[in-house]
């Protein structure tokens, strides 16, 4: 339905969901995404809000919207139990892709 209601914001959710499987890369600036097709998703992050479960950065497509960027922080447990990351798209009506980590 998302495709039908928010075509832009859907486009969004199909490029992340092109990340599955690839090798990514992220320090306190900078995302690195390479992709299971060889391409390379990359762009600045800018912190934007922590709190005692989450680290969130806001990153930017290369069409120029935004997107989430968040994991676990190091005070909550599942930072170490079952380490993820998420994209989320910054719409009222938004969607999240979740990838587990694999060290």
């Amino acid at each position: 339905m998302y495709k039908v209601t928010n075509r832009e914001q859907y486009k969004l959710y199909k490029e992340v969901m092109t990340f599955n499987g690839g090798k990514a890369f992220a320090s306190a600036n900078e995302l690195i995404v390479i992709k299971p097709d060889g391409s390379t998703f990359r762009c600045a992050l800018k912190h934007y809000e922590s709190d005692f479960l989450t680290e969130t950065y806001l990153g930017h497509f290369p069409n120029g919207q935004p997107f989430r960027f968040l994991f676990a922080s190091q005070t909550n447990p599942l930072a170490h139990i079952d380490p993820m990351v998420s994209f989320a798209g910054m719409a009222t009506d938004g969607w999240a892709v979740h990838f587990k980590v694999h060290p």
